[in-house]
């Protein structure tokens, strides 16, 4: 290979430095502790140039929307999510990069070693492309991004200290700690989600990465933007035994909502992936459309803000009583079909402060009956806003400890920890009993993608598949499927042979022209390694029958049949009792 001289140069440079670092922390786990304490304090760093991005973006945007006159508000309102989607769309597609989405699933796969390593590219993307949607109105949260945009740091300050890329799994949950530490300014829950999320069995190994990043960043959030709680509000107290029958009613209607909304999302998601005849970006400027129809109905029906970017306007409005029980309920349904609309159509931004706004107007609306009730007593409407947070939080993201310390945190208000916890627990069972996918798990698991281990006894996908399966062309239109036709379901595959979906039926009326691949059923697919009841759990809540099954490079080996699985499960549970 042949090296110009300039290259030459840096690669010696870059030798020279890898050697004086060597010889200053020869050891590993030296190198190891320091490069914690940086990636501490350059999570925290881009944080806070991430969210002061955000927030002076969006606050300018708004300004100067709400001063334009009638009809040009309207307009803008409408449009500017839409336009914002669509370039965010074109970026996204032309790019090539993990950046859509939360950000956090990137991360669940990335830690788990199946997805690919993703570096400063993608975080600068991401960056980018959230200030762009988040900042143009669309209902998206900016955690989750902060999440992967810290993560994106990793193989850098890994190869900077010499760290071998293997590494890489180590290093992924103290990102993700530090990078929520720094959204929230809540470095206990930070430490608590990465462990719920990420690191699961092993986090006692990493325990001490995961405190000091995330202490840090906190430190460097708190110095640059203040000590104080994110929201304030009064020191409630919890006093009357008389109020825990309503706070069990919110747990109980925290958790069917939660459930609903964790299906509507990832049904809706799916079908926005299934919209292939749709460009990345015509998806996302239908996204953003939708999002603007509901800003501008609750800006000019109910004269509020908080449809718009993470909710903060409407998370204040709850917690400080400032709301009415009509908007509130209005504002449920806006913002849970704006935050479906922005996120399922393929936006790129996070649900945590979204999910946490809707919580907040759930909590009000059962604050306000319970004050019509006779035996009412004095607790104000705000608590139950903030105990509606946490259950509807618990109930969507199922991360049970992180929803209780994270409003302890985010409040600076400790006295309602009863309620709180009744509601969050009875919440969090409720949903996770009726559907035991966490919901990035489900994202994770549309995509084909499963992160969790599996054990030995448990079976998989490989132990009960067939390998017999149909493949059709995607570019085969109807009428030559029907000219020589073939059983459904079938494969449908793109010109390089890669699984793209399912065609399980076809509708009446269709075109003879129609392509296949217009009419997939679903996109989800499944993996030999995959555990077999998370599988039958995704096709229940795909709808599906079958589902494909890929090697790793995505090509069709197979199909698997819920019916058949489940057969096949039950005849060798009898054999095993005999």
């Amino acid at each position: 290979m042949v090296h110009r001289p300039s290259q030459f140069l840096a690669e010696l440079k870059t030798l020279w430095k890898i050697q004086l670092l060597l010889r200053l922390l020869p050891g590993e786990s030296s190198r190891a502790f320091v490069a914690t304490l940086t990636l501490g304090a350059v999570s925290g760093l881009v944080a806070v140039l991430f969210h002061g991005t955000l927030e002076w973006t969006s606050s300018s945007l708004s300004h100067w929307v709400g001063s334009r006159p009638q009809p040009f508000r309207s307009l803008l309102l409408i449009g500017i999510p839409g336009l914002a989607g669509w370039i965010a769309g074109v970026l996204l597609y032309r790019s090539g990069l993990p950046a859509a989405g939360s950000g956090i699933p990137q991360v669940k796969a990335e830690q788990s070693g199946k997805y690919p390593v993703f570096g400063l590219r993608t975080g600068l993307m991401k960056f980018l492309l959230c200030v762009l949607q988040i900042g143009g109105g669309a209902s998206l949260g900016r955690e989750g991004p902060t999440v992967q945009i810290c993560a994106a740091t990793v193989p850098r300050i890994l190869a900077i200290f010499a760290l071998p890329r293997t590494m890489i799994r180590r290093f992924l949950p103290v990102a993700s700690a530090a990078g929520i530490a720094a959204a929230f300014n809540t470095p206990i829950a930070a430490v608590t989600f990465a462990m719920e999320e990420l690191l699961g069995s092993s986090a006692p190994t990493a325990m001490t990465g995961l405190v000091v990043a995330a202490a840090i960043a906190s430190i460097e959030e708190r110095l640059l933007l203040g000590s104080h709680p994110q929201f304030d509000v009064p020191s409630w107290a919890f006093e009357s035994l008389t109020t825990l029958p309503a706070f069990l009613l919110l747990g109980i209607l925290c958790g069917i909502l939660g459930l609903w909304f964790h299906r509507w999302m990832v049904g809706l998601r799916g079908w926005f992936k299934g919209l292939h005849q749709f460009a990345t970006p015509t998806r996302l400027a239908i996204g953003g459309l939708a999002t603007g129809v509901f800003t501008l109905i609750a800006w000019e029906l109910l004269a509020k803000q908080g449809i718009a970017g993470p909710g903060y306007a409407l998370l204040r409005d709850s917690l400080r009583d400032e709301s009415d029980p009509l908007s509130q309920f209005g504002m449920v349904i806006l913002k849970s079909a704006a935050t479906l609309a922005s996120y399922c159509s393929g936006g790129v931004g996070g649900i945590f402060t979204p999910v946490l706004s809707i919580g907040s107007a759930i909590g009000s609306l059962v604050g306000y009956l319970q004050s019509a009730m006779p035996w009412a007593d004095s607790t104000p409407t705000g608590a139950f806003a903030l105990v509606g947070m946490g259950a509807f939080f618990a109930a969507v993201i199922r991360a049970p400890i992180t929803s209780v310390l994270i409003l302890f945190e985010l409040t600076g208000n400790y006295g309602l920890i009863l309620p709180l916890m009744l509601a969050n627990m009875t919440s969090y069972l409720i949903a996770r009993r009726k559907n035991p996918i966490p919901i990035y798990d489900a994202f994770l698991l549309q995509d084909g993608i499963h992160c969790h281990e599996v054990h030995a006894d448990q079976p998989t996908v490989g132990d009960l598949f067939e390998p017999a399966y149909r493949v059709v062309r995607s570019d085969l239109t109807l009428s030559e499927f029907r000219d020589a036709p073939q059983p459904l379901p079938c494969i449908v595959v793109d010109e390089d042979g890669l699984c793209i979906g399912l065609v399980d039926r076809i509708a009446d009326g269709v075109p003879g022209t129609a392509r296949m691949d217009t009419m997939l059923r679903t996109r989800a697919s499944l993996r030999m390694d995959d555990p077999a009841f998370p599988a039958l759990s995704l096709m229940s809540q795909e709808g599906q029958d079958w589902l494909p099954v890929i090697d790793r490079r995505r090509r069709a080996i197979g199909m698997f049949g819920a019916r058949d699985a489940l057969s096949r499960l039950a005849a060798s549970s009898n054999e095993a009792s005999l």
